[in-house]
């Protein structure tokens, strides 16, 4: 039996085959039967979904390192920031900083989405 592996049903995915898996004949040479159909369809969606879980996990892992990053130059601005000695009115690389951080979390905000 041969037959395509489409991703999950609830999305997009389904329209296009992902991957094709084959299945050959039972080790005992009898006709394949209904059951066996069944099992084959049933691992066809298990595939599909588990691709699709795959993918899922690799989009989270890189929002959450883009996050991750973000904080990390929005704690080095901060810090920064508020371990110089001027005033912010009287020093224009104090306030680009504070427009880095705003676009950093504007950025933060975006990421999650």
């Amino acid at each position: 039996m041969i037959g395509p592996i489409y991703g999950h049903k609830d999305n997009k995915n389904k329209e296009q085959p992902i991957a094709i898996i084959q299945f050959t004949n039972k080790k005992d040479f009898k006709v394949i039967n209904d059951y066996d159909k069944k099992k084959f369809h049933a691992i066809q969606n298990l595939i599909g979904l588990s691709i699709d879980n795959t993918a899922e996990i690799h989009s989270t892992m890189n929002v959450t390192i883009a996050v991750r990053d973000a904080f990390v130059t929005l704690e080095r601005l901060l810090f920064e920031s508020f371990n110089d000695d001027k005033s912010i009115g009287l020093d224009n690389s104090i306030d680009g900083r504070f427009e880095k951080i705003n676009e950093l979390l504007t950025k933060i905000s975006d990421i999650k989405r």
